[in-house]
């Protein structure tokens, strides 16, 4: 099957989606004189998609380019859902999959449309992040300089994890959650990691946690701030 113009687009794309998960997100508080940007930040926020939702919106785009059919489309669609509600009433709750990867295994797609399909997810939420952080260099909250480096900060930490990603994919699931649970002191908010390396201050990143995306699993009730959160599992 021809991969079409899609073989031409960004195929180096980063994880930038995969970064933005493991965001904190504090609570937003502001004045009179704040209530408008808040709107437009808000309504900014919901234009992001869950993961899945995301993903049915490539698969869409993919079937309009030919590079999919509607009918592979469709069983990637209800392999998801039915993993998903497998997941959810899995005790103890399983341990994340490469969902893709698995449709590659069963013989549903091929190894080339799962890279296409990858690689057309992560321009979705490329873009979405490159807006949020365009619309803080309209408020002033960072300059156009800031954006290059948060972004190419984040482009390495998604670098760094496929690179993880591929060291642990041959794993079993126990070995899996052993590597993990030896990792987990080790992992830093990539919020903190730009801090530390002068990249933004901390006023600012409390700025680009309001507006960067958030996975639902991470959402909770008002009143919950950022030290209360438990990571969840990448979708």
């Amino acid at each position: 099957m021809r991969m079409s113009s899609l073989s031409k687009k960004i195929i180096t794309g980063v994880l930038v989606g995969s970064v933005v998960l493991s965001l904190g997100v504090t609570a937003l508080a502001a004045d009179n004189n704040e209530a408008s940007t808040l709107r437009e930040r808000v309504k900014f926020r919901k234009e992001f998609k869950r993961p899945k939702d995301e993903l049915m919106i490539v698969l869409d785009r993919l079937i309009e380019e030919g590079t999919i059919t509607e009918e592979q489309s469709n069983s990637i669609k209800q392999y998801i859902e039915q993993k998903i509600e497998e997941k959810r009433h899995s005790i103890p709750p399983a341990l994340k999959k490469d969902l893709l990867g698995e449709l590659v295994e069963e013989g549903v797609l091929t190894e080339d449309i799962v890279d296409v399909i990858r690689n057309e997810h992560r321009e979705l939420r490329h873009e979405k992040v490159q807006e949020s952080l365009n619309n803080l260099v309209e408020e002033e909250v960072i300059s156009e300089n800031d954006v290059e480096n948060i972004i190419d900060f984040m482009e390495q930490k998604a670098e760094e994890r496929m690179e993880e990603l591929d060291k642990i994919k041959n794993m079993t699931e126990v070995q899996r959650r052993e590597y993990f649970m030896k990792k987990r002191g080790e992992r830093k908010n990539i919020m903190s990691q730009m801090i530390e390396e002068d990249i933004i201050t901390e006023e600012q990143a409390e700025e680009i946690r309001k507006v960067l995306p958030r996975p639902e699993h991470h959402k909770r009730p008002m009143g919950h701030f950022r030290k209360n959160r438990k990571k969840g599992p990448r979708f």
